[in-house]
């Protein structure tokens, strides 16, 4: 998987590859988005149930998919329920208290 960050600094787009072949590829906004030097850790990674972040206070926390949709919105929690989610790889919008948003990546086993 690679990250790329757009040149209008908007958005990033989103490359997943299974076998050296890019399958998927997604954009996904990232206004008001700042970068974080906090380390910010999510387990268990790969996950089939729960995922829990460390790192930040979460205040709300959105699930995007490698299509860049929305799937999932969990609000006042570092704890994630995945059970539902289809497998896959899914970035997690970590927003905090302060309004500050990092970003998180996640396989969905």
């Amino acid at each position: 998987m690679e990250e790329r960050r757009q040149p209008d600094n908007q958005s990033l787009r989103i490359l997943t590859s299974r076998n050296g072949g890019v399958y998927k590829s997604a954009m996904i906004p990232v206004n008001g988005v700042e970068e974080s030097f906090l380390q910010i850790k999510v387990y268990p990674n790969p996950a089939s149930e729960m995922v829990h972040i460390e790192g930040v206070e979460a205040d709300e926390v959105m699930v995007y998919n490698a299509l860049g949709q929305m799937v999932k919105t969990v609000q006042g929690s570092n704890a994630i329920n995945v059970s539902g989610l289809a497998e896959g790889v899914y970035l997690l919008r970590i927003t905090d208290a302060e309004g500050r948003s990092h970003t998180a990546r996640v396989v969905k086993e």
